[in-house]
């Protein structure tokens, strides 16, 4: 688990295309307009991932529905990342029920290159299920600046939710998002 405040960065965010769950080509670029939260996943994983997403669906239901940020996952498994593990991994953990919500995938040669793009770090065991990757979300925002790095569990002041989601709401309204 990674601890410490979000880290405030003023760069363009790597972009890269890829497929989502439907089977529909997605890019970081068709997200302009719009703050994107963008996080990878290992689509069979049990212990953080589902933390992560479930984090990302609390901080989606407190913005409301109004609320235009999307939420872009990419798959972060060198095992599994089929459009089969990510659509599951999708309805196990109720992501479907998101308004703005990509789970992205492609071959692994992309995926690798996007991994080295935002230095998540993953590897697996040879008879494992499950990667070990780096835990971060990344806030871009509208103009396709990533503004911050938030840690899986930063640091921060309990205000009742947990801890991601408060520093993510915080980082959120740096960004022009209430």
């Amino acid at each position: 688990v990674n601890n410490g405040e979000a880290i405030a960065t003023h760069h363009h965010a790597p972009g890269f295309t890829l497929t989502d769950q439907n089977g529909h080509a997605v890019s970081l670029a068709s997200q302009r307009g719009h703050v994107t939260v963008l996080s990878f996943l290992d689509p069979v994983c049990w212990t953080d991932c589902p933390l992560l997403a479930n984090q990302m669906a609390a901080l989606e239901r407190s913005l409301g529905p109004a609320s235009s940020v999307h939420f872009v996952a990419v798959a972060a498994n060198p095992r599994h990342y089929g459009l089969s593990d990510i659509r599951h991994f999708i309805a196990r953990r109720h992501l479907d029920a998101m308004h703005h919500f990509v789970f992205a995938t492609g071959p692994l040669p992309t995926l690798r290159a996007i991994w080295h793009n935002y230095g998540i770090g993953v590897s697996s065991a040879p008879k494992g299920q499950m990667s070990v990757h780096s835990n971060y979300l990344f806030v871009i925002d509208a103009h396709g600046i990533l503004r911050y790095i938030v840690p899986d569990e930063p640091l921060s002041s309990w205000s009742g939710e947990n801890a991601a989601v408060s520093e993510l709401r915080r980082v959120l309204a740096d960004v022009g998002v209430a």
